[in-house]
């Protein structure tokens, strides 16, 4: 039975933080309008997506199948051999990032760069070298690849769960905000916003929160499509749940806020933290039941089904 967890969520929770209320009218995936202004881009109907909903994956398990018969589509992430250390810093490295893109694959799927060596928290000095470092590496692919699509994981906006928690007007989400506001010129560059939203708690109302407040802040420093990347195991830093799969209603919950929230969702997992090696493919996970019909409901595809 698939009923929706966000109805067990206090009335004013969703209010608060964007989760419309005529969500509460309904257990199925139609999208409802969103009174926070953080939803995705509506069509002048006012009901339908501007641009269809995006369901993808940058899975690492081993003896994954083809998913794209589902209608996933595949990013590429990039997370190395991007920059070189200068006198100033860490910079671009374009001739290896020439060869990096020169390994894409073939096809216009966006690309995801996963480059987490800056701090955009201490002051506007630090975070601006780390945004003219990041440009830097924008600029080196788009002229070794151009035509493709780039955005970076988790940079957009800073990654804080307490600071979002605390609520719009509290002094730490002011602080927060004001951070934010240091990578408004990053994102001008990129094509996609792709905020990091892992399951740190086993708390959903406050997973809710979290990822509510990191697309509001997407959408509130940049005008790009927001995908946001989720996770299908709890995080590591969550010591008594670490290398778990969510539960199959965690992980729906997850799905379904990216859906109505959010342009797109970016699924990521099967590297075993622990074993430090790839996990097996497993078809009858339950997280992976759950994404079929996910998709077979989103997405119209009747081969998600199955």
């Amino acid at each position: 039975m698939h009923t929706n967890p966000l109805l067990s969520l206090p009335r004013h929770a969703l209010c608060r933080w964007g989760v419309g209320l005529s969500m509460l009218m309904t257990a199925g995936l139609a999208l409802a309008a969103d009174p926070s202004g953080c939803g995705p881009r509506m069509a002048s109907d006012g009901v339908t997506r501007a641009t269809p909903f995006v369901l993808a994956e940058s899975f690492i398990f081993q003896g994954k199948p083809e998913l794209s018969r589902y209608g996933i589509q595949t990013f590429k992430i990039l997370d190395r051999g991007m920059l070189k250390d200068g006198p100033n810093g860490q910079t671009a490295d374009p001739e290896r990032i020439q060869g990096l893109a020169q390994g894409l694959p073939k096809g216009d799927e966006p690309v995801v760069l996963d480059i987490e060596s800056f701090n955009f928290t201490v002051d506007d000095a630090t975070a601006q070298r780390g945004v003219d470092a990041l440009s830097g590496v924008l600029k080196a692919f788009r002229s070794a690849a151009p035509g493709r699509s780039f955005g970076f994981y988790g940079a957009i906006p800073v990654r804080d769960y307490w600071r979002a928690m605390k609520g719009i007007g509290s002094g730490p989400y002011a602080d927060w905000q004001a951070q934010n506001n240091r990578l408004r010129e990053l994102a001008r560059q990129v094509d996609i916003i792709f905020p990091s939203v892992y399951t740190f708690y086993e708390d959903r109302a406050g997973w809710v929160r979290y990822a509510t407040a990191q697309i509001c802040e997407a959408r509130r420093v940049s005008d790009k499509p927001v995908y946001i990347f989720i996770w299908n195991e709890y995080h590591d830093s969550n010591k008594t749940r670490q290398y778990t799969f969510l539960e199959r209603d965690y992980w729906r919950l997850e799905l379904e806020t990216a859906f109505r929230l959010a342009d797109g969702v970016v699924m990521w997992g099967g590297y075993d933290m622990g074993a430090r090696k790839p996990r097996v493919w497993d078809e009858q996970a339950a997280w992976w039941e759950e994404t079929k019909f996910f998709a077979q409901k989103v997405l119209k595809n009747p081969r998600a089904a199955k």
